[in-house]
């Protein structure tokens, strides 16, 4: 680890909602660009009368659309946790603007049905 690497590691344990690192986002920087970004998907789901959208993204976006249908508040949804490779389900009611969407379900990890594949030690799975 770099001299600098260390003092930007020092830095974001000290203000981990507000810390942006070099060419990056922090947590509210992501919130907007997330929530304006889901604002933009429900508009267009509304034009097109699509009416089931799967979203597939990283662990941040997904809380921060977590968080906001939960109406959580800033900086507190950052603190949400949902596990890696889960599935979380949101229902919005595309005809009724600016009311609460449900939260159906956070972090559901299914089991996998044995599919025969091959498993990293090169076994079957």
């Amino acid at each position: 680890m770099t001299e600098k690497e260390g003092d930007d590691w020092e830095s974001r344990l000290a203000t981990e909602e507000t810390f942006r690192p070099e060419g990056g986002e922090n947590f509210f920087d992501i919130e907007a660009r997330v929530t304006a970004a889901r604002d933009d998907l429900l508009a267009s789901c509304h034009k097109s009368g699509d009416s089931v959208v799967a979203l597939v993204c990283h662990n941040w976006v997904i809380r921060c659309l977590v968080a906001s249908a939960m109406q959580v508040g800033k900086p507190d949804w950052y603190d949400m946790k949902t596990p890696t490779a889960s599935i979380s389900c949101l229902e919005y009611d595309l005809d009724c603007h600016g009311e609460k969407p449900k939260v159906v379900y956070v972090g559901l990890k299914p089991e996998a049905p044995n599919s025969g594949a091959v498993s990293i030690e090169g076994g079957t799975g």
